[in-house]
């Protein structure tokens, strides 16, 4: 009798135990009313707005800790920085169309929280910004957009306006009036522009077939081991953060690194290569002439410099990338992400 009481009551507890696990705390979770707000086509110069509903489904108090915006045309604030469990407040998101240009323009608004499973939650938002002149591109056009990025616009590139996503579709509508297939189109874009320019898996696994193929076994390659960074908090006060990176050439021909380029006036990045320091490169990035060979099996050291005094670092959340191009005829570009909290 005492063994099936014992028994009865380990299982018991193992279904406690269990229940536990899969019912119990679960803490703050972040939940929005819609992750894309379209504003539709408008006119030039209107300024636009829009209230969101953001909730805590979670079980423990949900905090705001800040709210970033990729673009000054855009603005958000939040009712509420602490969301008690199953209560609700008000994100409102404006949006200034004065400044851009004519066409589709996607901006991105990113709520930082506790919710452990989703601490940087991206809100896009979108405006068509109309003159009635924009052009209509054509459908081979459309299924070859879909496919492509241009840069860290992290929005379709059909609807991307920037002056990289301008310049890949002149030359996309370049080949296509020369009559080239879309695979040839594809091949072409990321000798041009890179590999990394081409989003779809199977498009990108063919052309990067084929320009290892081209390429041949004799090729520089280049290697960058860790491409994003968590700086954790950096404080104002320090006024400069550093990051070295290690660049190193694994192919059996030499490797030219010919462009360094930062995202922000608020950052550098240059190279020391065989104990000697190239320039410091900022957002207008290295001059078409410079450029610094690393010789096969050999390494070098990129320097990262955050200048946290400048008036463009804010309080809260910072990301930043770096652009690193170079003669590896399979990879030519990578692209390194740096993102702190800054504080006082």
């Amino acid at each position: 009798m005492n063994s099936t009481i014992k028994t009865t009551s380990i299982l018991v507890l193992c279904f406690f135990i269990i229940g536990t696990l899969a019912y119990g705390q679960q803490g703050p979770k972040l939940n929005v009313e819609r992750y894309f707000v379209d504003f539709g086509t408008v006119e030039k110069g209107k300024v636009l707005q829009k209230e969101l509903i953001v909730e805590n489904v979670g079980d423990e108090p949900l905090i705001i800790k800040g709210l970033f915006v990729e673009c000054e045309c855009v603005k958000a604030n939040i009712d509420s920085e602490r969301i008690l469990a199953n209560q609700k407040t008000k994100l409102k998101i404006s949006y200034d169309t004065k400044d851009n240009p004519v066409g589709r323009d996607n901006q991105g608004v990113y709520i930082i929280s506790n919710d452990p499973h989703n601490p940087k939650l991206r809100v896009t938002v979108s405006v068509d910004v109309n003159d009635g002149k924009q052009p209509i591109s054509s459908q081979e056009e459309q299924e070859i957009y879909a496919k492509v990025k241009c840069c860290n616009c992290e929005i379709p590139f059909q609807e991307c306006v920037c002056y990289h996503a301008k310049e890949m579709k002149a030359y996309i509508k370049e080949l296509l009036a020369k009559g080239e297939s879309k695979e040839n189109i594809f091949f072409k874009l990321a000798k041009k522009y890179s590999l990394d320019s081409i989003i779809d898996e199977k498009t990108r696994e063919e052309v990067k077939k084929r320009l290892v193929l081209q390429a041949g076994d004799n090729r520089p390659q280049i290697f960058i081991e860790t491409l994003s960074y968590d700086l954790g908090t950096l404080e104002k006060s320090k006024k400069e953060f550093v990051l070295k990176v290690k660049v190193e050439n694994r192919g059996n021909e030499p490797l030219e690194i010919n462009k360094l380029r930062a995202s922000c006036v608020c950052a550098t990045i240059k190279l020391k290569n065989k104990g000697k320091e190239s320039p410091a490169f900022g957002v207008k990035g290295s001059p078409p002439e410079w450029k610094e060979v690393i010789t096969p099996g050999k390494t070098a050291e990129l320097i990262i410099a955050l200048d946290l005094a400048h008036p463009s670092i804010h309080i809260g959340k910072l990301i930043r990338s770096f652009e690193v191009r170079s003669n590896d005829p399979v990879n030519s570009l990578f692209k390194i992400e740096v993102e702190a909290n800054v504080v006082e």
